[in-house]
């Protein structure tokens, strides 16, 4: 059985209890900070107790306690070994438990990337390059066509004459003359241009042959009698065509560049041709009635100028950035020329009876052009040529 001492004894050491309690409690969870330079730790709560330990600013110690203006801390000594000593209040601060938290559960600091917008898109536009071309070439030209068969005929008769018969053929034909050209390009762009062109065909010769037959019979039924002529056709045709076009070049890598242009020609053009063809009359001279014809002079002398149009391909072959060889095929258009015969007017001697002459004048000259059908000549040609090419 406790005495009354003891339990008084006991009553007072849970009172103390109650008060330090809290302290305990406060001190497990608190911890101080060193903010002077001369503060000291001592071996017993007592400034004239036993430094052990002079910690510099900063130092952080866990407070096990508190003894009036005294923290009780624990610290491990230079040696290992874990000492506890005494330091006083002036010399530190209580560090927040929210700030410790704060501390111990901050998250390393994560590192920033630097996030740019992507630089703006910049619309490419189209290079614009100018450039030069000359192009100096020759071909062969498919030529014109012209109407190559012309016939004429007329049958009559008058006094002792049962039948006249006379008619006439031309035919004609036209060769294939070489050609030259040439051509400044101008490029405002890589693929787009215009073009300025003059092209030159050499005279096309025509040749043939104009013939002429004439039959007749007698009341008395002699005959039929014939009598027949050929003579030569002669002529040339020519002409010289400036173009103005619309140029495209169609892209491409490597040395082939093909290109193609289209536009607007006028045409120089001279056409002449010359012939003979025969014309036949009968006359009576007392007793008797004659027959015979004279050798009339025909010709065509026009020129054909005008407007038209040309459309071509080709490519350029390039064997440096500067020089190539062109390749084009071209075809000129215009319309048809029609041009009639001119019967030349003067004084001509029969055939056959060398003393008789006819004096032509413009109104049987007249007479024997609408017997005669018209010149027909297509000044339309396909052109192929070949040449060099200089770009600047």
């Amino acid at each position: 059985m406790k005495t009354k001492s003891e339990y008084n004894h006991f009553i007072c050491i849970f009172i103390i209890a109650l008060f330090l309690l809290p302290t305990f409690v406060y001190a497990e969870e608190q911890e101080i900070r060193v903010v002077t330079g001369n503060a000291s730790i001592r071996l017993k709560p007592d400034t004239e107790s036993e430094i052990i330990e002079t910690p510099p600013i900063g130092s952080v110690f866990g407070v096990e306690n508190k003894v009036g203006e005294w923290y009780e801390i624990k610290f491990r000594s230079r040696v290992g070994m874990i000492i506890i000593g005494y330091i006083h209040e002036k010399d530190v601060e209580e560090m927040k438990i929210e700030e410790e938290v704060a501390e111990e559960i901050k998250p390393a600091p994560e590192k920033i990337t630097e996030i740019r917008p992507p630089p703006p898109v910049v619309k490419e536009e189209p290079r614009i390059t100018s450039q030069i071309e000359l192009v100096i070439s020759g071909g062969y030209n498919l030529g014109y066509s012209i109407s190559r068969y012309l016939s004429y005929s007329d049958i009559w008769s008058g006094g002792n004459l049962q039948m006249v018969d006379e008619h006439g053929t031309l035919s004609q034909d036209v060769k294939k003359p070489l050609g030259f050209s040439g051509a400044l390009n101008y490029f405002f762009s890589d693929e787009l241009g215009v073009q300025l062109r003059l092209d030159y065909n050499s005279k096309e010769k025509i040749s043939g042959v104009s013939e002429y037959n004439l039959s007749w019979s007698w009341t008395d039924g002699s005959g039929p009698f014939t009598m027949d002529n050929q003579w030569d056709v002669t002529g040339d045709v020519s002409s010289m065509d400036l173009s103005g076009n619309i140029i495209f070049k169609i892209p491409t890598t490597g040395m082939i560049a093909p290109v193609i242009s289209g536009g607007v020609s006028y045409f120089i053009g001279e056409l002449k041709v010359n012939t003979l063809g025969g014309y036949a009359l009968s006359w009576i001279d007392g007793d008797y009635q004659y027959i015979d014809y004279w050798c009339i002079p025909a010709k065509i002398d026009a020129s054909f100028n005008g407007f038209g149009f040309n459309v071509g391909g080709g490519a350029n072959l390039l064997f440096t950035p500067n020089v190539g060889i062109n390749f084009d095929a071209r075809y000129f258009i215009k319309s048809e020329i029609v041009e009639p015969w001119e019967i030349v007017t003067g004084q001509y001697q029969a055939e056959n009876f060398d003393h008789v002459y006819l004096n032509l004048d413009q109104n049987t000259a007249k007479e024997i052009q609408e017997g005669v059908p018209s010149f027909k000549l297509n000044p339309s040609f396909f052109k192929f040529s070949v040449g060099l090419v200089f770009t600047f």
